[in-house]
Order: structure tokens, then sequence, then C-alpha cells
């Protein structure tokens, strides 16, 4: 049965940007507090009056004897700091639509690709006899990366399920290694699920996904790998800490990299190298490393200044394509910023000791236990299983 696209956001999650809302909560705070203090005094001199001696009247200063006349009434100076509490409730809504604005024009590079998401599910016989889930507060998106112009004869480097968890406040990352063995519809035979992306683009992934783990997914981003070498660039490199074969393969083949074992500073082209090692472990290390970059990066990215997060969006905005509309990016966006602050959970699929490694058509390909994976899957991602 077709299904209709559903928005990738909740219009009603609460938005965190830079502290905009900390910052509204603390001026409303001060606000309140003077307004107490004022009721307070003013009960205190109704409750104990005291008298006071007749004084002569002073005369009121005047142009005349170059003076100003000035209100001397207590409850206009308390009137007056209500006001410019006001204001400064103004000026941080101001700041916080200007900031807004910002990110928008920033994220409004990326590159916009319109894809039908109407299909019809087609469950993989293996899978488990689940429908399609999602769950409210849970947004899945699914990021590719793809060498060159990701076009569709190209495969899919990286798979990787982007959870927005709501519902605990918490970025999570799944990674499906690019072996895994599994149907593609309108496919005869099974295949790595990276072939996924050279026989129908992002359109038949994000479908092949869905087919065999039973997770709902409409929205997708593409990186060019090349994006992630400006991505590390602007953000001033990344700390990782490497192993001793790790750094070695990273010196052979970036030029003028020395680095060794041990915490180190990588820098751009450094970085996605690190990203794409493969041959000194297997798939497994290789999108663990991914995940660990991503977080580095992720760490990075809090710690630069307005200007500067602005800077790179837009200058990394060129090489992401996506299904997910500029009002849908920027409130993913915001969502994501305020789930920075805790550190991300992640995981790989399949999982160990639920795949079989083998050769197939002289492809080596890890075949699932996907009834397992599927339910790993589910308990990571959702937090239990389907009913």
């Amino acid at each position: 049965m077709a299904r209709k696209n559903r928005k990738a956001y909740d219009a009603e999650d609460e938005v965190d940007l830079f502290e905009l809302s900390r910052r509204k909560e603390q001026a409303e705070m001060i606000r309140r507090s003077v307004e107490e203090n004022e009721r307070e005094q003013h009960n205190a001199s109704v409750a104990a009056p005291s008298p006071q001696p007749a004084r002569t009247p002073r005369p009121m200063p005047s142009a005349a004897n170059g003076g100003m006349a000035r209100a001397r009434d207590g409850g206009n100076h308390g009137l007056n700091f209500g006001k410019i509490v006001n204001l400064l409730l103004i000026a941080a809504v101001v700041c916080g639509i200007m900031m807004i604005t910002s990110v928008y024009r920033a994220l409004s590079g990326v590159n916009y690709v319109e894809v039908n998401t109407q299909w019809s599910d087609i469950k993989a016989e293996d899978a488990p006899d689940w429908p399609l889930r999602s769950e409210s507060g849970v947004t899945n998106i699914l990021l590719l990366g793809i060498d060159g112009d990701g076009g569709e004869n190209q495969r899919s480097d990286t798979i990787m399920l982007l959870t927005l968890d709501g519902n605990e406040d918490v970025l999570k990352m799944t990674s499906i290694l690019r072996d895994t063995y599994v149907a593609i519809p309108g496919r005869e035979k099974k295949t790595r699920i990276n072939h996924a992306y050279a026989y129908g683009g992002a359109a038949l992934t994000m479908r092949t996904v869905e087919s065999n783990f039973r997770i709902d997914i409409d929205r997708y981003v593409g990186i060019d790998m090349d994006g992630l070498t400006v991505v590390a660039e602007k953000l001033g490199g990344v700390e990782l800490t490497l192993t001793e074969k790790e750094a070695n393969v990273i010196n052979q083949h970036v030029k003028d990299s020395h680095l060794t074992e041990g915490r180190q500073h990588l820098n751009g082209a450094q970085a996605t190298y690190y990203a794409r090692i493969r041959k000194i472990d297997s798939d497994f290390g290789r999108t663990e490393r991914q995940r660990k970059l991503l977080r580095a990066m992720m760490a990075q990215f809090r710690r630069l200044s307005l200007p500067e997060k602005y800077s790179l969006i837009s200058e990394a905005a060129p090489y992401f394509t996506t299904n997910l509309s500029d009002a849908e990016l920027m409130l993913l966006a915001l969502r994501a910023a305020g789930m920075l602050s805790s550190e991300p959970q992640d995981m790989s699929v399949p999982v160990k000791g639920a795949y079989q490694s083998k050769t197939i058509s002289k492809m080596a390909v890890l075949v699932p236990d996907l009834p397992e994976n599927c339910r790993e899957m589910h308990r990571f991602i959702f937090g239990s299983l389907p009913d």
C-alpha cells in the first residue's frame, strides 16, 4: 500500500538555540524578583507608617537657575527598571531571530533533490513480520557518504542512520556496514547493501533499509567525501586518539603527515582518510572510526563562536544533498543543536554474533540474522520492540 510523505520533525518540538531560552528565563526571573521586592516594601510601609517631620519645600530646579526638573517618586524607578527588563526580553528575542535567520540562510546552500517517497512497502523475505515503524519524538535520517558527485552510478561508502531522540534528548548513530548482504527491492538477487545507491540512488537505499530493518525512513542527507575535508578544516581540525597502525597508514597516504600513536590533532585531509581506513582491520573498525570522527567533530563544533559556526555551515553546505526542505533542515538543525550537550550513542549492524562472513558470487559479504539485528536496532533506536 502506498504511503504518504511525512515531515521529519514535530512542529511542536521544543527548540533551544544558543541558550536563548535560558537567557529569557533569567531576564524574567529578574523582573519577577524586582516586582516582589517592591510589593514587600509597599506592604511594610502600609503596616508601619513612620511619621515624617514637616520640611520646608525645596524649590524645584528650573531652566532659569541652570537645573532640570527630576521626578523623585520612588515608584517611577521601579517602573523604569521594569521597562529595562522588558527591553532586555525584546532584545533577546530579536537576537534569537537574527541567529535563526543566519542559520537559515547558511543552510539554504544545501543541494535539494526531490524524492518521491510514496513507494509501496516490500518487506524482505527474511525480515520480521513487522509494519514499518516510526515513533512520536523520534526522527530518523539516513546519512550517506558518497565519493565524487553523488551520481546514481556510484556506491555509498558510508551508510548511517542518524536518530534524533527527543524522548531521551540524545543523538544516536547506527552504522550499517556496506558489505551487509540483503535483498534490494526490485532486484532478483541479494547483494551488498551499498549497491542500492548505484541501482537507484538515495531513494532505493532508504527503501532497502526500510525493507530489511523495518524502520520508516523518508529523509536522507548525502555528503560528498570532499566535503568532509572542508568541514574538518573549518573546525580547525579534530582531536582523536590513534593506534600505531592508524597513524602509520594515514602518514603513508596523506602528504606531509607525521602523526604518531596516541592523542593527535588531525587536519581535514588526515581526518577524511582516518574515516576511510579499512585494510588494517575490517569494515567494523572503519565504521567505528567514522562514528568516533563524528563525535569529535560535534564536540569541536560546540567550541566555535557563532560567526565561526555560520561560516562553517555556509562553506560546507554545497557539499551536501538532501530531500529535506529548508524549513525541515532548519528545525532539525535546531533540535540537533540542543542535543549536542550530551554524548551521542552509537552501534553498528550487523551486531556481534548475529551474522556470518561468507563469499558469495566472488564477493566477501556479511550475511545477517535479520530478525536478531532488527530486534537490536529497534531496542537501540526506539527503546523497545514493536507491539
